[in-house]
């Protein structure tokens, strides 16, 4: 353990050396260095963790959040990634742990929680190290076994994800017929094996970035608006493909600032579900606000020409003209999203991918989904 505590340490140190040489070599911190910059303080945060470095993780996790924030001040980055190095090196004064910025919120969970990783052996620690170093997902599940039919049905379980999966830790509670266990498992697939399982906590690191990301700009809009928003995410068995990333990511920071802007009056809720079903990908967005206003779009469309003030259409069809170009029940001209809510924009990017976007609302609130192939 003490060696590749070591080697983690190294490791990080020289790592946060190579983005000091970039951040000297440009006049900006561009949204890739930013990208490096939050992998290696993600990396380093989950790692410490496990390894027990308390103040290297806690320094890593508030650098973590100025990226998410967008909140860097880039004549201060290189002060701080220092301070985290002397962290890393054992050198860290308590002058220098002070001087960083503090963020009481917590956008993310941590890898694990702290009080299972204080259960883990000195071998379960190591295994979990070399796991999240390797970019794996982290995987914390219960799962009932009964006493009588234990054996049985434990071979039967590990077969199940034997090829996805690998127990890195198992803590066990009995009662009177039954074993309770809960299982610590990393993976770098989809953990499309192991579906029947009640899964406590699934980490992707590719999934946790984007929403993080998302969250924070989530935030960020909500603050600029005055608005009070809650965000909640859901993720299933997922990780998102290559090819779709970068079209996840826009499609749903424009549906997060049409919630923010258009769907929310003073406070609410967004919550966020990712989850795949056989071969699809299956997005959900949704908001506990006032709705969408179909006499208001009717009323637009007809204002635009778009249809003749004597038609008749159902309120489906009505909702459907949202997607219509130029169409935009907003009066209002806003620095986040711009006039009007832009869903035909929306709409075209999910096309683009193959993609199909349905929309319902009510006085309750409104919500979006979004299907793609996979």
């Amino acid at each position: 353990m003490e060696s590749l505590r070591r080697k983690f340490l190294h490791d990080s140190v020289n790592k946060l050396r190579e983005i000091l040489s970039e951040l000297d070599e440009q006049p900006f911190v561009s949204n890739e260095l930013k990208q490096k910059l939050f992998r290696a303080f993600h990396t380093i945060k989950g790692t410490s963790q496990v390894l027990g470095l308390k103040t290297v993780s806690q320094i890593a996790h508030q650098l973590e959040n100025l990226i998410q924030h967008n909140e860097i001040v880039p004549n201060h980055l290189h002060k701080e990634i220092q301070i985290l190095i002397n962290a890393l090196k054992g050198k860290l004064s308590s002058e220098e742990f002070n001087s960083l910025p503090a963020k009481e919120e917590k956008l993310e969970p941590e890898i694990l929680p702290s009080e299972l990783v204080q259960r883990l052996s000195h071998q379960e620690k190591k295994l979990l190290t070399r796991a999240i170093l390797e970019g794996k997902n982290i995987l914390v599940v219960s799962k009932s076994f009964q006493v009588e039919t234990f054996a049985d049905e434990f071979k039967e379980f590990q077969s199940e994800f034997s090829d996805y999966a690998e127990i890195v830790a198992s803590f066990c509670r009995r009662d009177r017929e039954n074993l309770d266990f809960q299982f610590v498992l990393t993976t770098s697939e989809n953990a499309k094996g192991i579906e029947g399982l009640k899964i406590e906590k699934f980490l992707s690191a590719r999934l946790l970035l984007l929403m993080s990301r998302l969250i924070a700009h989530g935030k960020q809009v909500a603050l600029s608006r005055g608005k009070e928003i809650q965000f909640e995410f859901y993720g299933d068995f997922v990780e998102l493909p290559e090819n779709l990333l970068d079209s996840v990511f826009e499609i749903l920071l424009h549906l997060i600032r049409n919630s923010v802007d258009h769907g929310i009056a003073r406070q609410g809720k967004i919550k966020i579900e990712v989850r795949q079903e056989s071969n699809k990908l299956i997005l959900c967005l949704s908001d506990n606000g006032q709705g969408i206003d179909l006499a208001k779009v009717k009323k637009k469309a007809i204002e635009k020409g778009i249809i003749h003030e004597e038609t008749e259409l159902s309120n489906q069809e009505i909702l459907s003209l949202i997607f219509t170009p130029g169409l935009s029940t907003s009066d209002e001209v806003s620095e986040i999203s711009g006039r009007g809510i832009g869903l035909d924009v929306i709409k075209q990017k999910i096309e683009e991918k193959s993609g199909s976007l349905q929309v319902q609302t009510s006085t309750e609130g409104t919500s979006f989904e979004i299907v793609f192939n996979v």
